[in-house]
């Protein structure tokens, strides 16, 4: 079978070594453009709902950060891009022929205001791993694996596509390269932000920068953060894990098959 993209070797020892790799620009401004419009609306619906709840931290995280996960299930145009055969492209060949949809969810960072007090709330996403929220979210399972709802992630991806360039400035992900060598590190809640953060040395973090339509493509135990958006710009990202077909032994809405027999589903 052709691919789209090809995975290469210095791609695939980086992801090795250093827990992830940067394709090259994969998708076209038309196809970004329907993202960032589908976001635009989802996130003006969210921002609504946090008004009507009355709470600040919730209106916060709506207009400066929102968290809108499981848009395939609330657009068809995400649904199609989820199944896009670059992400099939991708899964054929760093997990295996057979890979569902797990999770996606938008990662949109609004400029945040010029004038502010230096306790103003702001859209900094702390230190984590991927994983860490997997096992938070499946019930039972803290810190160690529970074997029955969820096995060891050893084929699982994920894609974080910059949907509109992503800066220092606008605030961007950085990562700790070959951190997550470490396996799974401890978090702690922090109870004013409602948010898990990894307890790690970051000494070593670099900044990932992306032009619109590039992807990058880390590994569940890698830790990432994310910085203020000191911008004039939004910044706008489409996370999107896969798995090899059985990670969650009980079934979920949230999953789908992505592709089968290396065939999209």
């Amino acid at each position: 079978m052709n691919n789209q993209i090809t995975v290469t070797d210095a791609q695939r020892q980086q992801y090795a070594a250093d827990g992830y790799f940067i394709t090259d620009v994969v998708f076209d401004e038309a196809t970004l453009a329907g993202i960032r419009q589908e976001f635009k609306r989802m996130w003006a619906e969210e921002i609504e709902k946090a008004k009507q709840s009355g709470e600040k931290l919730a209106l916060d995280w709506a207009m400066y950060r929102p968290h809108m996960a499981q848009l395939d299930h609330r657009s068809p145009t995400c649904h199609a891009f989820c199944h896009h055969p670059v992400f099939a492209d991708l899964c054929r060949q760093t997990i295996g022929p057979d890979a569902d949809l797990v999770w996606n969810q938008a990662i949109v960072k609004a400029a945040m205001p010029k004038q502010r007090n230096a306790d103003t709330w702001d859209n900094v996403f702390g230190w984590h791993q991927d994983i860490w929220y997997a096992l938070n979210n499946v019930k039972g399972a803290k810190e160690i694996y529970n074997m029955d709802v969820l096995r060891e992630p050893n084929n699982a991806i994920t894609c974080w596509c910059a949907i509109s360039r992503t800066t220092v400035d606008n605030g961007t992900l950085w990562v700790v390269p070959g951190a997550h060598k470490n396996g799974l590190i401890h978090h702690n809640m922090h109870e004013a932000r409602k948010e898990w953060q990894a307890q790690l040395d970051t000494a070593y973090r670099i900044p990932v920068v992306l032009r619109p339509g590039q992807v990058l493509v880390f590994n569940k135990y890698l830790p990432h953060c994310s910085g203020t958006n000191n911008s004039d710009e939004t910044r706008m990202a489409y996370q999107i894990g896969y798995t090899a077909p059985g990670l969650y032994l009980k079934p979920s809405a949230d999953n789908a098959p992505l592709m089968r027999a290396g065939k999209l589903s």
